[in-house]
């Protein structure tokens, strides 16, 4: 049994989904799945199955999720009692909120495989927006990239200022409505808060937060919670659900580029965002920190809306 499939079952539980769980990882899906199932196949069982809302673990998958969990944490503290090397790499976790997390991985990901930042090993986490801060206080996180509606900025900013972290404003941004190619939505210019009665909408998690999701439950024949974003956003694919996501978050998505998925300017509510970038002064960060702050800028700064 191989400590890396253990990490690979493990990073899908956490993601609710293969898709999600291989970009963060910068593997294909075929070999993530190939990796789970090498381990079913040791065990003598199915530890998960897939669905419509993403990753349901089997009863054997949730107590062998606890045992892998376990091993995982106490291979990598035998690995920093062991490690004598001053060379080692120095882990940096950014953290952002969902769905921009992937667009942003696959973004920096040639860079990441030519070793480009050096003395460090860049890992990107997905947390909610509201917990961005947190993270970073708790230092799970070094550098951060997250979304606010535009009036809670200034909240935002104090707060950051008051734990001794930058806030820098990157990029304002708007909701999109994701739809199937194939539904009468389609063929619109965008989509009104009206248009949406008697679709199904599928919300993730922050998704509710981040709009007024009351004036939602009086017009859509039905809402579904997803644990994240990617999981709703195949929904609409595979299953002609409707959702609302952040527009630059999606703006490197394969299935929009491929056209599993149409995305809509959405004016059904008055919420505006903004993408910003959190960090440790200069005086803390590391030369590779600091090249990597600066790519993740120069990054969302390129990024653009969806265009259909």
């Amino acid at each position: 049994m191989k400590i890396e499939h253990l990490e690979c079952f493990i990073e899908a539980v956490h993601c609710q989904s293969i898709s999600s769980a291989a970009k963060k990882l910068f593997m294909s899906q075929s070999s993530l799945s190939s990796a789970i199932q090498s381990l079913e196949q040791e065990l003598g069982c199915v530890l998960l199955r897939r669905s419509a809302k993403g990753i349901i673990l089997t009863d054997d998958g949730v107590k062998a999720m606890e045992r892998f969990q376990k091993i995982c944490d106490e291979y990598h503290q035998l690995k920093k009692i062991s490690s004598t090397d001053e060379n080692t790499l120095k882990i940096v976790n950014v953290c952002g909120y969902p769905c921009m997390c992937q667009n942003l991985g696959s973004l920096l990901a040639p860079k990441l495989k030519e070793e480009w930042y050096g003395d460090i090993m860049v890992s990107i986490v997905d947390v909610p927006e509201k917990n961005i801060l947190t993270r970073l206080k708790e230092g799970v996180a070094n550098i951060a990239v997250g979304l606010c509606k535009i009036d809670e900025l200034e909240t935002w900013c104090s707060e950051s200022k008051k734990n001794g972290f930058i806030l820098e404003e990157l990029r304002r941004d708007g909701p999109y409505c994701l739809v199937h190619p194939d539904s009468k939505l389609a063929n619109k210019k965008f989509i009104h808060f009206l248009d949406l009665q008697d679709e199904f909408l599928a919300s993730a998690s922050y998704c509710l937060e981040l709009h007024n999701m009351d004036r939602f439950v009086d017009v859509t024949r039905h809402i579904v919670a997803f644990n994240n974003p990617d999981a709703a956003i195949q929904a609409v694919a595979d299953n002609h659900y409707v959702t609302i996501v952040p527009g630059l978050s999606i703006s490197n998505d394969a299935r929009i580029q491929r056209g599993d998925v149409k995305a809509l300017p959405f004016l059904g509510t008055n919420e505006k965002f903004v993408v910003f970038l959190i960090y440790q002064e200069d005086t803390i960060l590391s030369k590779s920190e600091k090249l990597l702050r600066d790519d993740i800028r120069e990054i969302i700064s390129k990024m653009q809306l969806v265009s259909q």
